[in-house]
Protein backbone atom coordinates (compact mmCIF):
# COMPACT_ATOMS: atom_id res chain seq x y z
CA UNK A 1 0.00 0.00 0.00
CA UNK A 2 1.27 3.39 -0.96
CA UNK A 3 2.28 5.94 2.07
CA UNK A 4 0.03 8.74 2.88
CA UNK A 5 0.25 11.93 1.34
CA UNK A 6 1.39 14.99 3.77
CA UNK A 7 -2.08 16.12 2.30
CA UNK A 8 -3.99 13.13 3.38
CA UNK A 9 -2.80 12.90 6.75
CA UNK A 10 -3.44 16.66 6.86
CA UNK A 11 -7.38 16.18 5.80
CA UNK A 12 -7.61 13.77 8.39
CA UNK A 13 -6.38 15.65 11.09
CA UNK A 14 -9.20 18.65 9.85
CA UNK A 15 -12.00 16.27 10.62
CA UNK A 16 -10.85 15.35 13.26
CA UNK A 17 -10.57 19.35 14.32
CA UNK A 18 -13.98 20.47 12.84
CA UNK A 19 -16.42 19.94 16.21
CA UNK A 20 -13.56 21.89 17.76
CA UNK A 21 -13.11 24.66 15.40
CA UNK A 22 -17.04 24.71 15.10
CA UNK A 23 -17.25 25.35 18.84
CA UNK A 24 -14.92 27.87 18.79
CA UNK A 25 -16.33 29.49 16.31
CA UNK A 26 -19.54 29.61 18.20
CA UNK A 27 -18.25 30.63 21.57
CA UNK A 28 -16.20 33.58 19.50
CA UNK A 29 -19.29 35.02 17.42
CA UNK A 30 -21.46 35.06 20.24
CA UNK A 31 -18.82 36.74 22.32
CA UNK A 32 -18.25 39.87 19.32
CA UNK A 33 -22.08 39.99 18.93
CA UNK A 34 -22.77 40.74 22.52
CA UNK A 35 -19.98 43.03 23.29
CA UNK A 36 -20.87 45.09 19.88
CA UNK A 37 -24.85 44.90 20.57
CA UNK A 38 -24.85 48.69 22.67
CA UNK A 39 -22.50 50.31 19.86
CA UNK A 40 -25.26 48.74 17.11
CA UNK A 41 -27.97 50.59 18.51
CA UNK A 42 -26.27 54.02 18.51
CA UNK A 43 -25.41 53.98 14.64
CA UNK A 44 -26.60 56.64 12.66
CA UNK A 45 -28.21 55.52 9.52
CA UNK A 46 -25.48 56.16 7.38
CA UNK A 47 -23.06 54.05 9.61
CA UNK A 48 -22.48 49.84 9.20
CA UNK A 49 -21.21 47.61 11.47
CA UNK A 50 -21.67 43.90 10.36
CA UNK A 51 -19.96 40.57 12.02
CA UNK A 52 -19.63 37.30 9.94
CA UNK A 53 -18.21 34.42 10.37
CA UNK A 54 -16.63 30.96 8.84
CA UNK A 55 -14.77 28.07 9.69
CA UNK A 56 -12.15 27.47 7.01
CA UNK A 57 -12.74 24.60 4.27
CA UNK A 58 -10.42 22.07 4.03
CA UNK A 59 -8.61 23.01 0.92
CA UNK A 60 -7.89 26.28 2.39
CA UNK A 61 -6.61 25.01 5.51
CA UNK A 62 -3.93 22.87 3.64
CA UNK A 63 -2.99 25.85 1.31
CA UNK A 64 -2.99 28.07 3.56
CA UNK A 65 -0.32 25.91 6.29
CA UNK A 66 1.65 25.12 2.73
CA UNK A 67 1.86 29.18 1.90
CA UNK A 68 4.06 29.18 4.89
CA UNK A 69 6.40 26.73 4.17
CA UNK A 70 9.62 27.57 2.74
CA UNK A 71 9.28 27.47 -1.28
CA UNK A 72 5.47 27.25 -0.43
CA UNK A 73 5.63 23.13 -0.51
CA UNK A 74 5.14 19.76 2.37
CA UNK A 75 8.53 18.15 2.91
CA UNK A 76 7.97 14.50 3.12
CA UNK A 77 10.73 13.58 4.92
CA UNK A 78 8.92 16.05 7.54
CA UNK A 79 5.37 15.02 7.30
CA UNK A 80 4.87 14.26 10.82
CA UNK A 81 5.55 17.66 11.95
CA UNK A 82 2.89 19.70 9.81
CA UNK A 83 -0.19 20.20 11.91
CA UNK A 84 -2.87 22.23 11.42
CA UNK A 85 -3.30 23.28 14.87
CA UNK A 86 -0.36 26.26 13.76
CA UNK A 87 -2.57 27.89 11.92
CA UNK A 88 -3.99 31.04 14.29
CA UNK A 89 -7.17 31.02 12.12
CA UNK A 90 -8.55 27.85 11.43
CA UNK A 91 -12.32 29.67 12.93
CA UNK A 92 -12.53 33.34 12.61
CA UNK A 93 -15.22 36.19 13.02
CA UNK A 94 -14.49 39.11 10.84
CA UNK A 95 -16.29 42.87 11.89
CA UNK A 96 -16.84 45.28 9.05
CA UNK A 97 -16.97 48.89 10.28
CA UNK A 98 -17.89 52.06 8.13
CA UNK A 99 -16.92 54.41 8.44
CA UNK A 100 -13.20 54.68 10.26
CA UNK A 101 -14.60 56.02 13.61
CA UNK A 102 -17.45 53.35 13.97
CA UNK A 103 -13.98 51.05 13.24
CA UNK A 104 -11.97 52.32 16.50
CA UNK A 105 -15.00 52.47 18.44
CA UNK A 106 -15.48 48.23 17.83
CA UNK A 107 -11.76 47.43 18.36
CA UNK A 108 -11.55 49.60 21.77
CA UNK A 109 -14.95 47.77 22.76
CA UNK A 110 -13.89 44.48 21.81
CA UNK A 111 -10.40 44.98 23.37
CA UNK A 112 -12.04 45.40 26.96
CA UNK A 113 -13.25 42.32 27.10
CA UNK A 114 -11.56 39.41 29.42
CA UNK A 115 -11.09 37.38 26.16
CA UNK A 116 -9.57 39.57 23.80
CA UNK A 117 -7.73 41.71 25.98
CA UNK A 118 -4.89 38.61 26.05
CA UNK A 119 -5.26 38.12 22.82
CA UNK A 120 -2.49 38.49 20.52
CA UNK A 121 -2.26 41.19 17.97
CA UNK A 122 -1.16 40.33 14.59
CA UNK A 123 -1.90 43.69 12.39
CA UNK A 124 -2.70 43.51 8.71
CA UNK A 125 0.00 46.15 7.15
CA UNK A 126 -0.52 48.79 4.42
CA UNK A 127 1.86 49.38 1.61
CA UNK A 128 2.56 52.74 2.61
CA UNK A 129 4.00 51.37 5.86
CA UNK A 130 1.64 53.57 7.48
CA UNK A 131 -1.52 52.55 9.87
CA UNK A 132 -2.95 48.94 8.78
CA UNK A 133 -5.23 47.98 6.68
CA UNK A 134 -6.79 46.25 9.55
CA UNK A 135 -7.04 44.55 13.10
CA UNK A 136 -6.42 41.47 13.88
CA UNK A 137 -6.32 38.93 17.04
CA UNK A 138 -5.99 35.69 17.71
CA UNK A 139 -5.63 33.45 20.85
CA UNK A 140 -8.06 30.23 22.38
CA UNK A 141 -11.16 29.88 23.43
CA UNK A 142 -12.91 28.52 26.15
CA UNK A 143 -14.14 25.77 23.28
CA UNK A 144 -10.98 24.26 22.84
CA UNK A 145 -7.19 24.35 23.40
CA UNK A 146 -6.05 23.11 20.18
CA UNK A 147 -8.04 25.55 17.44
CA UNK A 148 -7.08 28.85 18.00
CA UNK A 149 -9.84 31.59 16.89
CA UNK A 150 -8.92 34.77 14.83
CA UNK A 151 -10.75 38.39 15.34
CA UNK A 152 -10.73 40.63 12.63
CA UNK A 153 -11.74 43.92 12.35
CA UNK A 154 -12.11 45.55 8.92
CA UNK A 155 -12.81 49.05 7.41
CA UNK A 156 -15.68 47.87 5.16
CA UNK A 157 -15.02 49.22 1.75
CA UNK A 158 -11.76 47.38 2.25
CA UNK A 159 -13.37 43.77 3.62
CA UNK A 160 -15.82 44.24 1.15
CA UNK A 161 -13.26 44.27 -1.83
CA UNK A 162 -11.25 41.42 -0.24
CA UNK A 163 -13.85 39.16 -0.52
CA UNK A 164 -13.46 39.69 -4.44
CA UNK A 165 -9.83 39.76 -4.06
CA UNK A 166 -9.62 36.53 -2.15
CA UNK A 167 -11.46 34.76 -5.12
CA UNK A 168 -9.70 36.18 -7.81
CA UNK A 169 -5.90 35.64 -6.49
CA UNK A 170 -5.91 33.69 -3.72
CA UNK A 171 -7.95 31.03 -5.31
CA UNK A 172 -7.07 31.46 -8.87
CA UNK A 173 -8.17 28.77 -11.68
CA UNK A 174 -5.37 27.64 -12.81
CA UNK A 175 -5.06 30.07 -16.44
CA UNK A 176 -5.30 32.99 -14.16
CA UNK A 177 -2.42 32.31 -11.75
CA UNK A 178 0.23 34.12 -13.35
CA UNK A 179 -2.37 37.30 -13.60
CA UNK A 180 -3.17 37.40 -9.77
CA UNK A 181 0.99 36.99 -9.26
CA UNK A 182 1.52 39.56 -11.82
CA UNK A 183 3.56 43.29 -10.34
CA UNK A 184 0.81 45.04 -12.62
CA UNK A 185 -1.92 43.34 -10.65
CA UNK A 186 -0.16 43.84 -7.23
CA UNK A 187 -0.47 47.57 -7.93
CA UNK A 188 -3.60 47.64 -9.15
CA UNK A 189 -4.51 46.10 -5.85
CA UNK A 190 -2.53 48.41 -4.01
CA UNK A 191 -4.21 51.30 -6.09
CA UNK A 192 -7.69 50.26 -4.76
CA UNK A 193 -6.69 50.03 -1.45
CA UNK A 194 -5.46 53.57 -1.45
CA UNK A 195 -8.63 54.71 -3.35
CA UNK A 196 -11.15 53.21 -1.03
CA UNK A 197 -8.95 54.33 2.26
CA UNK A 198 -8.81 58.06 0.83
CA UNK A 199 -12.69 57.72 0.08
CA UNK A 200 -13.03 56.84 3.45
CA UNK A 201 -11.39 59.50 5.38
CA UNK A 202 -12.92 61.89 2.77
CA UNK A 203 -16.27 60.80 4.06
CA UNK A 204 -15.78 61.03 7.30
CA UNK A 205 -14.53 64.66 7.03
CA UNK A 206 -17.10 65.86 5.58
CA UNK A 207 -19.99 64.36 8.05
CA UNK A 208 -17.86 66.10 11.15
CA UNK A 209 -18.47 69.43 9.17
CA UNK A 210 -22.00 68.38 10.30
CA UNK A 211 -24.49 68.71 7.06
CA UNK A 212 -26.19 65.79 7.84
CA UNK A 213 -27.44 67.45 11.29
CA UNK A 214 -27.89 71.39 9.81
CA UNK A 215 -30.45 68.85 6.78
CA UNK A 216 -32.16 67.19 10.28
CA UNK A 217 -32.45 70.40 11.83
CA UNK A 218 -33.86 72.48 8.92
CA UNK A 219 -36.13 69.68 7.93
CA UNK A 220 -37.96 69.37 11.31
CA UNK A 221 -38.23 73.05 11.63
CA UNK A 222 -39.75 72.92 8.15
CA UNK A 223 -41.82 70.19 9.39
CA UNK A 224 -43.13 71.96 12.66
CA UNK A 225 -44.02 75.55 10.86
CA UNK A 226 -47.03 73.96 8.33
CA UNK A 227 -50.06 74.69 10.77
CA UNK A 228 -53.10 74.43 9.43
CA UNK A 229 -55.95 76.73 10.54
CA UNK A 230 -59.62 76.56 10.68
CA UNK A 231 -61.62 79.81 9.84
CA UNK A 232 -64.70 78.91 11.09
CA UNK A 233 -66.85 82.49 10.61
CA UNK A 234 -65.94 82.95 6.92
CA UNK A 235 -66.67 79.06 6.30
CA UNK A 236 -63.22 79.03 4.69
CA UNK A 237 -60.38 77.10 5.33
CA UNK A 238 -56.85 78.96 5.31
CA UNK A 239 -53.56 77.10 5.57
CA UNK A 240 -50.54 78.71 6.58
CA UNK A 241 -47.15 77.56 5.75
CA UNK A 242 -44.17 78.35 6.28
CA UNK A 243 -41.76 78.19 3.66
CA UNK A 244 -39.00 75.85 4.22
CA UNK A 245 -35.22 78.31 4.47
CA UNK A 246 -32.76 78.20 2.10
CA UNK A 247 -29.54 80.36 1.49
CA UNK A 248 -31.82 83.59 0.54
CA UNK A 249 -33.59 82.81 3.72
CA UNK A 250 -30.42 83.13 5.87
CA UNK A 251 -29.86 86.39 4.41
CA UNK A 252 -32.44 87.85 5.65
CA UNK A 253 -35.45 86.88 3.78
CA UNK A 254 -39.03 86.52 5.96
CA UNK A 255 -40.98 83.81 5.44
CA UNK A 256 -43.54 83.99 3.07
CA UNK A 257 -47.24 82.47 4.26
CA UNK A 258 -50.15 82.32 1.57
CA UNK A 259 -53.27 81.73 2.03
CA UNK A 260 -56.71 80.02 0.14
CA UNK A 261 -59.82 81.47 -1.32
CA UNK A 262 -62.25 80.66 1.13
CA UNK A 263 -64.16 77.95 -0.29
CA UNK A 264 -66.93 75.52 0.86
CA UNK A 265 -64.51 72.92 -0.29
CA UNK A 266 -61.52 71.64 1.21
CA UNK A 267 -58.01 73.00 -0.36
CA UNK A 268 -54.56 71.42 -0.70
CA UNK A 269 -52.04 73.11 0.99
CA UNK A 270 -49.22 74.66 -0.91
CA UNK A 271 -45.53 75.06 -0.07
CA UNK A 272 -44.19 78.26 -1.73
CA UNK A 273 -40.16 77.88 -1.79
CA UNK A 274 -38.04 80.95 -2.39
CA UNK A 275 -35.86 81.25 -5.05
CA UNK A 276 -32.39 80.90 -4.38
Amino acid sequence: MAERTVEDRLRQEYFLLLPEARRVLGELETKVRHCLLPLSNRLNKYERLVVTSRVKDCESALEALRRRQEGATFDPERGESYTLTSLNDLAGVRVLAFPKGRLTEADATLRRHTLFSSWSPDPVPSDAGEEPLALKYHGNCEGSSKVRGELQIVPMLIGLFWQIEHSAIYKPSPELKGVSESLEMRQRTSDVLRALQAFEESFERLVQRDPLKKSRVLTSRASADVSPCLDAPSCGIRYFVGALRNSSARRGRNWHAIRSSPSPRILEPTIILSAP
